[in-house]
């Protein structure tokens, strides 16, 4: 009896002071609400204030936030330890540093204290915010300051080779839990955009590139085209050159290259489609130039019936 009195003693300590790994570790997940936080002190959805002296740094606040909080939230994420150090730091340091601020803006410590995880550019801008208030930051905030080659855009969270900025180019446009998800995982799929197209005069060059995201190295590409029955691979010779690349040329156009366009992409992570973009081979000039010719011509042609109307009068 005494034996397993004794062993529930050592159990209890155990807990109390943290031996336990998985019960010490699980107690360490924090959930905290900056989208509410960060809205008492005028930061939207649409903020991007977190650069050099408040300047645009890419990535939406609220988008920046939220991978903060997502690590906060899993003991499994491989720098839950750093991050969740970091906070509690600064949210204590901002605390004290926000008293006299707290009556009008209890939640100001959340937001400021989790906003100086984001980069050291970020503690700049927030610390100048503060200071307009009266309350500078001069508490400690060292650990949150080493955490630029993880959150900061230019860092790399999930340790993939490509930045957060990057990735969130690629990935926001399913949103920000697509962002959020891609941006902690560094075996997330391949992601692929591209950019070119539009309007171009026939006998003008055109040019498609293409960007891919989380690749593993060794990836193929290949171009394909839909000019009305369905897509087919463009294949290099005449004019066309890097069917086969992340970058395809035409030059000179035909009015045959019209169509719509894709990238696709092979490699460790799978296959994935990029974003299509709309090519239309157009002769002479555009089709809104052409309107407006037009448009001229007529009022010219009216005048000159008008004028010979009245020289027959006359």
């Amino acid at each position: 009896m005494r034996k397993y009195r004794l062993k529930l003693m050592v159990m209890a300590l155990a807990v109390v002071f943290g031996f336990v790994p998985s019960i010490a570790h699980a107690a360490g997940a924090i959930t905290v609400d900056f989208t509410t936080a960060g809205s008492t002190i005028g930061i939207t959805p649409t903020t991007d204030s977190n650069g050099v002296a408040g300047a645009p740094n890419g990535i939406f606040d609220f988008d920046e936030y939220a991978v903060i909080a997502a690590i906060l939230a899993d003991v499994t994420d491989p720098n839950h330890v750093l991050v969740h150090a970091a906070y509690t730091q600064a949210l204590a340091s901002a605390t004290t540093d926000l008293a006299a601020l707290l009556g009008a803006f209890p939640l100001a410590p959340i937001a400021i204290g989790g906003g100086t995880l984001i980069s050291n550019d970020t503690f700049t801008a927030l610390d100048a915010f503060t200071t307009g208030f009266g309350a500078p930051l001069a508490g400690d905030y060292t650990l949150a300051l080493a955490l630029d080659p993880l959150l900061a855009p230019s860092g790399d969270v999930d340790g993939d080779s490509f930045s957060n900025l990057d990735e969130h180019t690629a990935f926001i446009g399913g949103g920000q839990a697509a962002y959020v998800a891609a941006v902690l995982d560094p075996t997330v799929a391949l992601a692929a955009t591209t950019s070119g197209g539009g309007t171009v005069l026939v006998g003008d060059p055109l040019a498609l590139s293409g960007t891919v995201l989380n690749a593993s190295g060794g990836e193929t590409f290949q171009w394909r085209v839909d000019t009305g029955s369905g897509f087919v691979d463009v294949t290099d010779g005449g004019s066309v050159s890097g069917a086969t690349t992340a970058a395809l040329s035409i030059s000179p156009t035909l009015l045959s290259d019209s169509g719509t366009y894709v990238l696709v992409v092979t490699g460790g992570f799978g296959s994935v489609s990029s974003s299509t973009q709309s090519v239309t081979i157009v002769a002479g000039l555009p089709t809104s130039s052409n309107t407006s010719l037009m448009i001229l011509v007529g009022l010219i042609a009216l005048c000159g019936m008008a004028i010979q109307r009245k020289v027959r009068i006359s």
